[in-house]
Formats: C-alpha cells, structure tokens, sequence
C-alpha cells in the first residue's frame, strides 16, 4: 500500500479546514460517508450536514472523496489513522 504526499495532504487539508468546526464538521462527515466512523466507533459521527457544509467545506469533501478513484479502503483508512493520531 502505498500512501502518496498527494493523497496525505488532500485529507489533511480537510481536516485542518474541520478544526474550525466542533463535532459535526466536514472531516467527521467523511468519516461517517467512507464507514470510517461506523467501523471504528461503531456510530456515526455527525448530524444535519446541511447545518454546517458550505461550498467550500463541498470542494473539500468532493477532492478527498476522489481519492477512492485511485486508491482503496485499506489506504484512505491507513491516511485516516496517521492524521487522527496527530
């Protein structure tokens, strides 16, 4: 499995741009869509997205959800793992 700089930084940059939120936020949103959440915790994560996702939250949620174009469960949760260990 290999993980790209590309991949890392696309998943990073919508969990950075989250920190500005609180529970239900654009990262915890993709975790709920991937199965991260349900997988992992067993429950998903956020509420109402509509409450809280903009177009630019759209954008970044859109370009992390593209990476499964190229790259399987195993990867993106590998990423997942890593960023939220940090």
């Amino acid at each position: 499995m290999q993980v790209t700089t590309k991949e890392r930084e696309t998943l990073q940059q919508l969990a950075d741009w989250s920190e500005n939120f609180d529970t239900n936020s654009p990262f915890n949103l993709f975790l709920d869509l991937t199965g991260y959440s349900q997988s992992q915790y067993g429950v998903y994560i956020t509420e109402n997205p509509d409450s809280f996702m903009g177009y630019h939250e759209y954008v970044l949620l859109a370009d992390a959800l593209k990476l499964f174009e190229n790259n399987g469960y195993e990867t993106i949760f590998k990423i997942i793992a890593d960023i939220l260990k940090d």
